[in-house]
């Protein structure tokens, strides 16, 4: 019995180590936009997916000695918030005005860039990426904070705000951002989900803002494979018995 032991040990410490298994978002690593729609300005530039305020022919930023389209990434204008046909809620399939941050005080988006996607997704996994969101609006004025955000499965999620974007940008394409940050939900039920990215001027048309995503991938987290369950009954079962004939010695 005493050589079954350090088996038993053995059985319960690979027991857990199946590794996990993953499943990556199609082109989560935005090599390009293929497997993505988008609408209004967006882009893939260096490993991440690029969502902007800009107009591509309008004056935004006036106020920081830019040209008009100076920050676009695509050439096309965003949508128009508020509902309707080709709005930003028609494209991320929600309703009007989902995208207001404080309607009751006239708080609203006025114009915004998504990107969207659907995908399978095991019971239990879990959705992950990291996000930036960028301006060039100094003023920190809560009526006039710009949104980034993302839609799932038709509920409406708020990453961030300009509020937020106090960190100085290296480079100076902007004045600041709110730093990377990683975000993560689990998938309750096996299923289709979709997924929208997002970000929305709010207030005004005045001062480009620009959301950066990266690394978007869904995860399973690790489990015991049937193998090792049964080595891990096995081995708790011959540890139960060498401690029963210990006591009756």
């Amino acid at each position: 019995m005493k050589q079954l032991i350090p088996a038993a040990l053995t059985a319960i410490a690979l027991a857990p180590c199946a590794g996990p298994a993953a499943a990556q978002v199609g082109n989560g690593n935005f090599n390009g936009l293929d497997g993505w729609s988008t609408g209004g300005d967006a882009a893939a530039t260096g490993g991440h997916l690029v969502l902007t305020t800009s107009s591509a022919s309008q004056q935004d930023d006036a106020d920081a000695g830019l040209p008009a389209g100076a920050r676009n990434v695509s050439g096309n204008e965003p949508l128009v918030a508020g509902g309707g046909a080709g709005s930003l809620e028609d494209f991320a399939g929600v309703s009007a005005g989902a995208f207001d941050p404080d309607p009751a005080n006239f708080v609203v988006a006025y114009e915004g860039s998504a990107a969207s996607q659907s995908f399978f997704a095991a019971a239990g996994s879990q959705l992950a990426f990291t996000w930036d969101l960028s301006t060039l609006d100094t003023r920190h004025d809560a009526s006039l904070a710009d949104i980034a955000f993302i839609v799932l499965d038709g509920q409406v999620i708020t990453l961030g705000s300009t509020l937020s974007a106090t960190s100085p940008f290296a480079g100076g394409d902007y004045a600041s951002h709110t730093g990377w940050t990683g975000f993560t939900t689990s998938f309750a039920s096996a299923g289709t989900h979709t997924l929208s990215f997002g970000v929305a001027d709010v207030g005004d048309f005045v001062d480009t803002s620009a959301l950066s995503v990266s690394d978007v991938g869904v995860v399973i987290p690790s489990v015991p494979e049937p193998s090792s369950l049964a080595l891990l009954a096995a081995g708790l079962g011959l540890l139960g018995v060498q401690a029963r004939r210990r006591r009756k010695a």
